[in-house]
């Protein structure tokens, strides 16, 4: 249940045979024709069945998975930005090569300076996303994009603020 994060049932497997027979089999097309959404991964294989089982249903991506996306999206271009670097002893280089989990971190630490190894030198974690940052413009704006959906979707659960972040999107190719 999406509103009570209540587990209703657990199936067997994943198959959509499986998923529509027991749906089928435990709620008539009247209790299933008033299913107003349905959460789901992004698994396309499910988009296949939704309609038949749920006619009037609406499909809502599961926050996490679109997060774990734009999060493998984040990575492409901060892998991307590593092979362009010639230097490979470089600061920059050396950060989003070793501390990579740093661009996962949506409050990265701005007061406290520590040890980072590989880079060899006492930061603190957002002075070292910065010296990445400011050396890869699509990098930056990947991140920036990512932190700010990160923040509509799991701390602020804003839906206008998701509408004005999809509307104001510029796509830079990931």
């Amino acid at each position: 249940d999406a509103d009570s994060h209540r587990l209703i049932a657990l199936l067997g497997d994943r198959f959509n045979r499986t998923i529509k027979n027991f749906f089928i089999a435990h709620y008539s097309l009247a209790e299933r024709t008033r299913v107003q959404t349905v959460t789901m991964d992004m698994n396309a294989a499910y988009q296949t069945i939704i309609h038949e089982v749920f006619p009037k249903a609406q499909v809502v991506i599961d926050r996490f998975h679109i997060i774990q996306l734009a999060a493998r999206a984040l990575d492409q271009v901060r892998v991307q930005a590593l092979k362009q670097l010639d230097d490979k002893h470089s600061r920059p280089y050396k950060i989003m090569k070793t501390n990579w989990r740093l661009f996962h971190q949506t409050a990265p630490d701005a007061k406290h300076k520590q040890f980072l190894f590989g880079l060899n030198e006492y930061v603190t974690q957002q002075e070292a996303i910065d010296i990445a940052l400011d050396t890869e413009p699509k990098l930056k704006q990947t991140y920036e994009t990512y932190l700010a959906l990160h923040d509509a979707l799991m701390v602020k659960k804003h839906p206008a603020e998701l509408a004005n972040l999809l509307a104001t999107y510029e796509p830079n190719g990931t």
